[in-house]
């Protein structure tokens, strides 16, 4: 059967339902702004980032998720923008969000804080047509016996809002964000009924070191915390970097006994100058560790300094004898 009714799926369907907060990374230190909009354009960098995360391989209709980010300082107000967008699916569900962020940045002597916001639209859609209910008969068409799962695709869009502040010096970073703020609601038509799927408020607080430790190696640890002042879902990492040009590292998310969630382990290295890509697999820990085979996670990201895209570059004289 097809993830057996796309349990997931059908529990949203209930008259008010919460909605899943947006996907886990792996490499939330490189991906900072699509929690925090403050931190877009911090290092300084036109940055272009693609991303493919695969959750719990083996068991069907696993969630998967696509990223994609852009994001530079201005050249005007001490300020920066960019856009990110995720697709995510789970079973037979799809949520795609694009965001659109703003930040304007402070400047002092050793560093700089920034306040950000984003705004932007989210779409949910559950394809009822390939769910299955164990009442239900499938002989001659869809018919789900059931009247809050939908026979076909059913969809619903809204839009909500993200604050950030984010704190950095050469040798650190701090942040932390409020996410979905207006806690916005999307609506699914299902024949004469209608759902209600509520995105719930979170915060999200990250923060990064960067430790000189030999010639050209640099120890830098991370640390992630999303929650809703109910739950709670920390995530701690290290990553050993020899000059700028490869790391790898391990990760640990979930520190409570019930909330063990994974163990981490990351490389990553510089393809040519502007151009770096980096990859992560993560051991399950939670109970549906004999379920799958791992989850695995590989970006791409190009960067270029605004410096250098700024300069006229070296000129040269060529006179011709005519």
């Amino acid at each position: 059967m097809r993830f057996y009714i796309s349990i997931i799926g059908l529990l949203l369907f209930s008259p008010k339902s919460f909605a899943q907060n947006s996907p886990v990374f792996s490499n939330f230190m490189f991906l900072k702004q699509v929690y925090n909009p403050a931190s877009v354009g911090s290092e300084e960098m036109l940055d272009f980032l693609a991303l493919y995360r695969s959750q719990w391989v083996g068991i069907n209709g696993n969630p998967s998720v696509q990223a994609f980010s852009i994001h530079s300082p201005l050249t005007i107000l001490n300020s920066s923008a960019g856009i990110f967008a995720t697709n995510e699916m789970q079973g037979e569900e799809r949520v795609t969000s694009v965001m659109l962020s703003y930040a304007y940045r402070y400047p002092f002597k050793k560093g700089s804080i920034a306040f950000g916001i984003s705004g932007g639209i989210m779409q949910r859609a559950i394809d009822g047509s390939k769910l299955r209910s164990p009442g239900g008969n499938y002989a001659h068409g869809i018919n789900h016996e059931d009247p809050l799962i939908p026979d076909n695709l059913s969809s619903g869009i809204t839009g909500d809002v993200n604050l950030g502040v984010y704190f950095q010096t050469k040798k650190m970073y701090a942040g932390i964000s409020a996410n979905n703020l207006f806690e916005s609601k999307i609506k699914l038509q299902v024949g004469t009924l209608e759902s209600e799927l509520k995105n719930p408020r979170y915060y999200t607080a990250v923060a990064g070191y960067r430790v000189k430790v030999g010639r050209k190696l640099y120890l830098i640890p991370n640390v992630s915390i999303k929650t809703d002042f109910i739950n709670i879902q920390p995530e701690l990492n290290s990553i050993l970097q020899y000059k700028d040009n490869i790391y790898g590292g391990a990760s640990f998310r979930g520190f409570a006994p019930d909330l063990k969630d994974a163990f981490v382990l990351m490389m990553g290295f510089k393809i040519f100058k502007n151009l770096r890509a980096g990859y992560s697999y993560e051991f399950s820990l939670s109970a549906l560790n004999n379920a799958n085979s791992g989850s695995h996670e590989v970006y791409i990201r190009y960067s270029i300094r605004i410096k250098d895209l700024l300069s006229p570059g070296k000129i040269i004289y060529n006179p011709r004898n005519l």
